[in-house]
């Protein structure tokens, strides 16, 4: 019997750990972060759990949204905020360099400022980020660990030491804070193959398959896919089409056998280009 459970046990460890992957995301002058994707959520009984029990202990916060496993605080407050989509954040990187520290670090686009002026918070004893509540003066929005985002007074929290904290602000960090920038070209330009659902061989004809980004780009900024012949014409809308699209994937159904190119361009909110990547599916009957 004891076999029997470790097994299960071993199983639903290995979903977990299975599921989650390592990405990147980008700071607004594109220095990469490393994020966590695809974390399992929490069950509906455990986040009815989380959520109770954080707003019984906490009666002085509000409640904002549900407890949640797939995000964090620093990710919500310096990724989602901004337009990202959901995945952890952590401090260190899992080979332990400095990670979150990017944003305001290496002219990842943040400079430190004072409360007044603060558009993140870095509570540097608690492992927490937060934002000001755009709706309470005075007031931050946070995501508690695992449990619900809340909205609360800044010293008041489930952590130690919430009066320790850093502020910060969009500005360029060789002129100074206090003036907000827009991205700069980042120092490199991401280039590679795209991901096929179908693998790397052939495609037959009239078979859908997802082309996907290798790493995660903000779905905020903008992009361009291009299907064309060997010898550049344009085949969109009449051997292939293409639907779905965003800036990390597309779905594509090839109407003609053929070989064909697959291009696909990423910009910055600067509108400079980011990432190139390509793949050449070679399609059958």
């Amino acid at each position: 019997m004891k076999r029997v459970l470790f097994i299960i046990l071993f199983f639903n460890i290995s979903l977990y750990i299975l599921s989650e992957r390592y990405g990147t995301v980008y700071t607004p002058t594109g220095v990469s972060v490393e994020a966590i994707f695809d974390k399992l959520e929490f069950s509906a009984s455990q986040i009815s759990s989380l959520n109770s029990s954080y707003a019984t202990a906490f009666p002085q916060a509000l409640f904002l949204s549900n407890a949640s496993n797939k995000y964090n605080a620093h990710s919500w407050a310096w990724h989602i905020w901004e337009g990202g989509s959901e995945c952890c954040i952590n401090i260190y990187d899992h080979m332990g360099a400095p990670n979150l520290s990017k944003y305001w670090s290496s002219n990842g686009g943040y400079v430190e400022t004072t409360a007044a002026r603060a558009e993140k918070i870095f509570y540097y004893a608690s492992n927490l980020s937060a934002v000001p509540s755009p709706d309470i003066s005075g007031w931050y929005e946070s995501k508690w660990g695992s449990g619900p985002r809340m909205c609360h007074a800044p010293n008041y929290g489930p952590y130690s030491d919430m009066n320790k904290r850093e502020y910060f602000e969009r500005g360029s960090q060789s002129g100074g804070g206090g003036s907000s920038t827009t991205p700069t070209t980042p120092p490199s330009i991401d280039t590679g193959l795209l991901n096929c659902s179908n693998g790397n061989g052939p495609i037959g004809v009239n078979i859908s398959a997802t082309y996907s980004t290798p790493i995660i780009w903000p779905d905020n900024y903008t992009f361009e896919w291009r299907i064309e012949t060997t010898k550049g014409t344009d085949i969109i809308g009449t051997k292939a089409t293409i639907s779905n699209q965003s800036v990390n994937s597309a779905v594509i159904t090839f109407s003609a056998t053929g070989v064909f190119e697959i291009y696909l361009t990423i910009y910055n909110l600067n509108g400079d280009t980011v990432a190139e990547y390509t793949f050449e599916p070679a399609v059958e009957l």
